[in-house]
C-alpha cells in the first residue's frame, strides 16, 4: 500500500495498543476508509474496509491461510467487506467484522444504486464487486466461506 515508512514505525513486537503503536492510529492510510465513512471517524483512525471473521472464512483463526486452502476458489471467496460506520474498527487493531450467520449482512454498508442498494466486497482474487442487498443470505454465506465445497458461479 506504499506505506513502508509507516510500517517500519510500527513496533511488531508490541501490542497494537502499546504506548508507541497508539501514536500511529491517527496516521491511518486513507485507503482503509471508504468514502461513506464519516470524516470524524476516519480522523480517529477507524477503518471501514474490514475482513470477515467466522467459521470457514479466510480469517477464521489466528493462523495464516494459504491460497491452497481456498478450495472454493479465490474468485468465489470474499476477502474484504465495506462495513458501516457502527462496525468500523481501529485500523491497526486486530479486530474486524465478526459474521453472524443468522444475520450475515449485519454491519455492511449499503449504497443506493437505482431503486435498490448494493454493498461492496473484494474477492480473494483481487476483484471488486457491488452485490445486491437482495442477495440471498445462503448465497452470501457460501461466498464468505472459503472451503465449504459449494463454490458459486454467478451471483
Amino acid at each position: 500500500l506504499e506505506q513502508d515508512a509507516l510500517y517500519k514505525e510500527f513496533h511488531h513486537d508490541e501490542p497494537w495498543d502499546s504506548e508507541h503503536n497508539k501514536k500511529l492510529i491517527s496516521r491511518m492510510p486513507k485507503v482503509f476508509a471508504s468514502p461513506s465513512l464519516p470524516e470524524e471517524l476516519a480522523k480517529k483512525g477507524m477503518a471501514s474496509y474490514v475482513v470477515p471473521v467466522g467459521e470457514k472464512t479466510i480469517f477464521e483463526g489466528s493462523e495464516a491461510i494459504s491460497f491452497a486452502k481456498v478450495t472454493d476458489g479465490t474468485s468465489n471467496t470474499i476477502g474484504v467487506l465495506e462495513a458501516d460506520a457502527d462496525h468500523a474498527v481501529i485500523w491497526n487493531k486486530p479486530d474486524d467484522l465478526k459474521i453472524d450467520w443468522k444475520e450475515s449482512k449485519k454491519g455492511l454498508h449499503f449504497w443506493k444504486s437505482g431503486a435498490s442498494s448494493v454493498f461492496n466486497v473484494a474477492f480473494c482474487d483481487g476483484s471488486v464487486h457491488a452485490l445486491s442487498e437482495k442477495l440471498d443470505p445462503a448465497t452470501l454465506k457460501r461466498l464468505l466461506q472459503m472451503n465449504d465445497g459449494e463454490p458459486i458461479g454467478d451471483y
